[in-house]
């Protein structure tokens, strides 16, 4: 049992996209500017993560930055 333990943890992982890797980093970084009130900023480091991969999570996301800085119409429209 240990030596398959060891064997899938030393397994190489199946390669990540570059597509993926870079919506990562964008959402990461719009998380980062979320939690420092950078609404602006996070909305469009959301909308570029969005952009490369879309997902519901970041059009929401998207809404609530949206919404933090008073555009109620378009962050309406985001959570649809």
């Amino acid at each position: 049992m240990l030596t398959l333990t060891l064997l899938l943890l030393s397994a190489n992982p199946a390669p990540v996209e570059p597509s993926v890797v870079k919506a990562r980093e964008a959402f990461a970084a719009a998380q980062k500017l979320y939690q420092q009130a950078r609404y602006a900023d996070a909305a469009a480091k959301f909308e570029e993560a969005y952009a490369i991969r879309p997902h519901p999570t970041i059009q929401y996301n998207i809404g609530r930055c949206l919404e933090q800085l008073g555009d109620l119409p378009r962050a309406m429209r985001s959570y649809s």
